[in-house]
């Protein structure tokens, strides 16, 4: 698997559901606003979404069906802060970003080698060992 490629944070709930179809697409650039971090690269759809602690479960659930209305969900892997990660990740800071941005590396390296990666209909944890 190559390095996993941030392309695009995003911040709030109404960003997140006018971009995320957009960027799902593979061919349109999104208005990025003041969230230009990342590579900005739109040049090919993703092949997983990953969603941070500011978005619990239901908010990525809702997210995501928002998303399949739009017919822009398909062979896309989503992922979600796990309700054990303040236990597995520890108080938030730099160790945290840290800890987080290696569990979520090590459940997409998992996805790619199960070979579900991009296909997976389900939402998955990433603090979790499942």
């Amino acid at each position: 698997m190559k390095v996993c490629n941030l392309i695009h944070f995003i911040q709030s709930i109404p960003h997140a559901k006018t971009v995320i179809p957009q960027i799902l697409t593979g061919h349109e650039k999104p208005e990025t606003g003041s969230d230009e971090v990342g590579s900005l690269n739109f040049s090919s759809k993703p092949q997983a979404v990953v969603l941070g602690g500011a978005f619990d479960l239901k908010t990525v659930e809702d997210l995501r069906a928002h998303v399949n209305k739009e017919g822009m969900g398909n062979g896309i892997s989503w992922l979600a802060r796990g309700p054990d990660a303040d236990a597995r990740l520890g108080p938030a800071g730099p160790v945290y970003a840290i800890k987080a941005a290696e569990c979520v590396k090590g459940v997409l390296t998992r996805l790619n080698e199960q070979e579900t990666l991009g296909k997976d209909k389900s939402i998955g944890t990433a603090a979790s060992d499942d």
